[in-house]
């Protein structure tokens, strides 16, 4: 009888164990998902820790040098294309185009981000290809490009890859290339901070980073 009554009381005790710890993980796991803050990209990754931006020298479509150094001290969307494309890119800068619009309304100049295009077709694309498309979509927007060299060594550090697609036409200059689409999110500080996926939709980049801003604001106050 005593035997029996001490293995019910260790089974008890357990079991009362047991349901201690599930409830005490739970505990944890709740306090956790509710103070621990939301990532502010709806379709994309939020990087926490930020990934470093690595160095670069590339031109800009004023003709002026652009580094790394110039994406700090705001935010930046950035990513890579080339002016010949006939989707991804013409896509992606048309939504962009509409989001800048509306953060426009909504946010103080220095809060607006600035928007970065990066050439990926060193070949063919000019200083002046980059000028022209990217200001067919809004004068603040920022075309940049280099050499094969600098441009290859860019691509590697972020992994961005650049396929190309041989001509149909019989014309090898004709060329198309398929390309990361991704739009990188770089932070004040010059660190790549996440990215939204392709293809952007307007309502969600907009709300996107408006609260990314407001986030950034209240931080710094």
């Amino acid at each position: 009888m005593v035997f029996v009554m001490s293995k019910f009381f260790k089974l008890t005790i357990s079991i009362v164990i047991s349901l201690a710890l599930v409830m005490l993980g739970f505990f944890y796991t709740y306090q956790f998902r509710a103070s621990a803050p939301h990532p502010p990209i709806t379709d994309g990754q939020w990087f926490t820790p930020t990934k470093p931006m690595p160095s670069f020298t590339f031109t800009a479509d004023n003709g002026q040098s652009f580094t790394q150094h110039n994406l700090q001290g705001h935010w930046s969307l950035l990513f890579f294309g080339y002016s010949r494309c006939q989707h991804v890119c013409p896509t992606t800068l048309g939504v962009l185009k509409q989001a800048y619009n509306n953060w426009q309304k909504q946010l103080p100049p220095n809060q607006l981000p600035q928007v970065i295009m990066i050439s990926i077709d060193p070949a063919r694309d000019t200083v002046d290809d980059m000028h022209q498309f990217v200001k067919s979509f809004n004068n603040s927007f920022i075309g940049l490009c280099a050499d094969s060299s600098a441009t290859l060594a860019l691509q590697k550090e972020l992994h961005v890859y650049a396929i190309i697609i041989p001509a149909t036409d019989g014309k090898p200059a004709d060329y198309m290339i398929k390309h990361t689409p991704e739009l990188l999110l770089i932070n004040p500080q010059g660190q790549i901070q996440g990215y939204f996926n392709f293809p952007e939709k307007v309502d969600t980049l907009t709300s996107d980073y408006l609260g990314i801003a407001k986030i950034d604001d209240t931080a710094g106050k």
